[in-house]
C-alpha cells in the first residue's frame, strides 16, 4: 500500500518521532528542497538598506543549523544548503527534520515577508530613536538566542533599549554587547541570582531604565514606537483589504 505524502501546513508541523524511518527520510528531503529554495530567494533579494535577506534571522539560523548538522552540501559557489541526498541515520534525519520545520515556520523565512519586516522594524525603532536600528547585526540579535533567553526574564522593550543606550556609548560593538549578554545570563544561573534591568545595566556599565511615568525618555519611547506599529498595521490591513476586493472583482 502506498504511504500518503505528508504536505501542505501538516509538513512543517507533523512531529518526526511520530513518522518511521522511511517517512523521516521523506519528509526531510522534500523539506530540505523546499528550504533550500527560500534560502535561494533570500540571497538574491535585499532590503531597504542594501544588505542581504540572508543576512539576517531566519536565514542565518538555517545557515547555523546546517554548518551543526557537519554533513554540510553547499553548491559550487560555496553557499550553505541543507542536504537532499540520502540520510542513513535516521536519529539524524529527525535532528535535521527538527531544524529543516523550524526555519520554515518562520515567517522570514519567506524573502517578502524578511523584506517587509527588515523595513517596517527599522522604520518602527528609528521612529523610537533606536540609533542600532539598520544594521544587519542588530537584526540577528533579536533573532538569537541571548535575545530569546533574556526575553524569558525582561521584556523585550527594555532589553532593546538597553542595547541601545550600550551602543550609543560608542565603546561597544554589536558583537561585543551580544557577548556581554549572553555571559551575564551565563553568570546569573551559575551564581543563584535573578536576571533584573539593573544587574544588566551594570553589566553593560549603562544606566539602568527607570522612568515610567509622563515626560520621560522612556514613556516617549513607547509611544514614539506605538504609533510606528500602528501605522504600519494600518497600511498592512489597507493593502490586505485591497487585494481581496480585487480578488473578489476578477471572480
Amino acid at each position: 500500500m502506498a504511504r500518503k505524502k505528508i504536505e501542505g501546513p501538516g509538513a512543517v508541523n507533523v512531529n518526526p518521532f511520530k513518522l518511521d524511518a522511511l517517512e523521516v527520510e521523506r519528509l526531510r528531503v522534500q523539506l530540505a528542497k523546499r528550504a533550500n529554495q527560500r534560502l535561494v530567494r533570500l540571497e538574491r533579494r535585499k532590503a531597504s538598506t542594501g544588505e542581504k535577506l540572508s543576512e539576517f534571522g531566519a536565514a542565518q539560523y538555517a545557515y547555523n543549523q546546517i554548518k551543526q548538522i557537519r554533513h554540510v552540501e553547499s553548491t559550487k559557489s560555496g553557499k550553505l544548503r541543507f542536504r537532499e541526498s540520502p540520510v542513513k541515520d535516521v536519529t539524524s534525519a529527525r535532528r535535521e527534520l527538527f531544524a529543516l520545520q523550524s526555519f520554515l515556520n518562520q515567517e522570514t523565512s519567506k524573502a517578502g515577508v524578511a523584506a517587509r519586516y527588515v523595513s517596517q522594524t527599522e522604520e518602527t525603532f528609528k521612529k523610537a530613536g533606536i540609533s542600532a536600528a539598520g544594521y544587519k547585526s542588530f537584526y540577528n540579535f533579536l533573532n538569537s538566542t541571548a535575545f530569546s533567553n533574556l526575553a524569558e526574564y525582561l521584556t523585550s522593550d527594555d532589553i532593546v533599549e538597553l542595547y541601545n543606550k550600550a551602543y550609543e556609548k560608542g565603546k561597544l560593538s554589536h558583537k561585543e554587547i551580544q557577548r556581554l549578554m549572553a555571559e551575564y545570563l551565563a553568570e546569573q544561573e551559575k551564581a543563584g541570582e535573578a536576571v533584573d534591568m539593573k544587574s544588566l545595566a551594570q553589566k553593560l556599565n549603562v544606566g539602568a531604565i527607570t522612568g515610567r511615568g509622563k515626560n520621560t525618555e522612556w514613556n516617549n519611547y513607547v509611544q514614539a514606537r506605538n504609533k510606528a506599529r500602528e501605522k504600519a498595521a494600518k497600511a498592512k490591513a489597507k493593502k490586505s483589504k485591497s487585494k481581496r476586493k480585487t480578488a473578489a472583482r476578477k471572480k
